[in-house]
């Protein structure tokens, strides 16, 4: 795959165990081991792209590759391109699995993956930057006027629901980009679910916050189990969701 329309597009070439298929490797630039043969797959200029629910993002398909193992040994992918540096991103298998960190750490991937699509930082955060200031100065605010003596909790519980908001708002913004692109798709859906769970929590963490007595061990818990959700549904940038917890354990 490739970043866009218009990036460079690369060739594949399958270096595979035994000689049956194609041995001519002096024509190739990669280095073809003994006893092995290759399949070269050129790769095409996307005329669409694809949308992918979950970051959400573009997906320009250049090339694809797809057979049946029957001989054993050590299999390898080369990738050529017409430059020293080309872009290029490539997935290999068919099960996505993921360890409990490898999880955890997607919101992080995910960022990766946009900044490699040509998207600057501050393009990317701008959503989130905006809401979580833009709340925190009309809840102080609001505060000020009230003059409450809130728990010590109070301001953490308010920090991390706006993370989760401030989320909620970069995935929306890059749905809305990535539908420029690729038209409309029923993908869009399971988007705005992994948009509205952390927005949901995202209030209720808010909701937590304004209660003025100290908080309960009941509200403790909330907070605790609206960190926990936020990490397993890669809410509020993982900030949202360890500041909850820190909100769960602060002392009154």
């Amino acid at each position: 795959m490739t970043p866009g329309f218009d990036a460079p597009v690369t060739d594949m070439v399958v270096i595979i165990p035994g000689t049956s298929g194609n041995t001519d490797a002096f024509s190739l630039p990669v280095t073809v081991p003994p006893g092995y043969s290759t399949e070269i797959i050129k790769g095409q200029k996307p005329v669409t792209a694809e949308y992918e629910p979950f970051s959400p993002s573009a997906v320009f398909e250049i090339a694809s590759y797809s057979k049946n193992i029957t001989i054993p040994g050590s299999y390898y992918v080369a990738i050529i391109g017409p430059a020293d540096e080309t872009q290029y991103s490539i997935a290999i298998g068919y099960l996505e699995e993921f360890s409990l960190l490898e999880w955890v750490l997607v919101p992080i991937n995910v960022f990766i993956i946009h900044l490699w699509e040509g998207q600057s930082l501050i393009a990317i955060l701008a959503p989130f930057l905006a809401v979580v200031i833009l709340g925190f100065l009309v809840i102080a605010r609001r505060e000020q006027v009230k003059s409450m003596k809130n728990p010590l909790s109070f301001w953490p519980a308010n920090l991390a629901g706006l993370c989760y908001l401030g989320g909620t708002a970069i995935v929306l913004m890059q749905m809305v980009r990535v539908l420029r692109i690729t038209g409309f798709s029923a993908g869009v859906v399971l988007t705005l679910i992994f948009a509205l769970v952390p927005f949901m929590l995202g209030i209720w963490a808010l909701r937590l916050a304004q209660i003025p007595s100290p908080h309960t061990l009941k509200d403790r818990l909330s907070l605790g189990i609206i960190g926990l959700l936020g990490l397993v549904s890669w809410a509020g940038l993982i900030s949202g969701p360890v500041i909850a917890l820190l909100a769960a354990l602060t002392p009154e």
